[in-house]
């Protein structure tokens, strides 16, 4: 017993310790902005509020029944995230749950209605489903298509080649 009283009174101890230090310094304040000098593009209106914003905050930063001590901000923080965790492990198994009741065809069924949204989405061309033979056979007709293309393209090289060739021998004098 001894001992736990001994932990207690040394965590009572530095919980006064960080009592005693205003919460500025452990925590940066995300909503500050930098000095308005710099910002000098703004409209009437947008100044105005950006007063009436600065002036509220600095009304609740020295207002000392608002202001928090340093244990209470990291409890404060501690509990969300404990929340957070605690959400989230209950939205995991609610959707083990839900697929634990689907059969194959309805969760294909399910996949290819989101492959189809996805595509809506992105504007692509759609896609009857073929078979694998028709799908080889466009393949093989492209692949003879761009042979073609290729032995025309060589063909009209070396007939160049030729005339160039030609045109030499002509041009040049005997």
């Amino acid at each position: 017993m001894a001992l736990k009283e001994r932990i207690e009174s040394h965590q009572e101890a530095f919980d006064s310790l960080v009592q005693s230090i205003p919460a500025k310094y452990y925590f940066t304040i995300q909503h500050e902005e930098v000095n308005g000098r710099f910002n000098q593009k703004k409209s009437p209106q947008e100044k105005l509020s950006h007063k009436q914003v600065s002036k509220k905050a600095k009304k609740l930063k020295l207002d000392p029944e608002s202001s928090k001590t340093v244990l209470e901000i990291q409890e404060s923080k501690l509990k969300g995230e404990e929340e957070q965790e605690s959400q989230s492990i209950d939205n995991e198994n609610i959707l083990k749950n839900q697929m634990q009741f689907h059969d194959k065809d309805t969760l294909k069924m399910k996949i290819n209605m989101k492959i189809q949204e996805y595509r809506k989405l992105r504007n692509a061309p759609e896609v009857k489903a073929e078979s694998r033979q028709e799908l080889l056979e466009k393949r093989k007709k492209r692949k003879e298509e761009q042979k073609k293309a290729l032995k025309m393209k060589s063909n009209r090289k070396m007939l160049n080649d030729t005339l160039v060739c030609t045109s030499l021998v002509w041009i040049v004098p005997l």
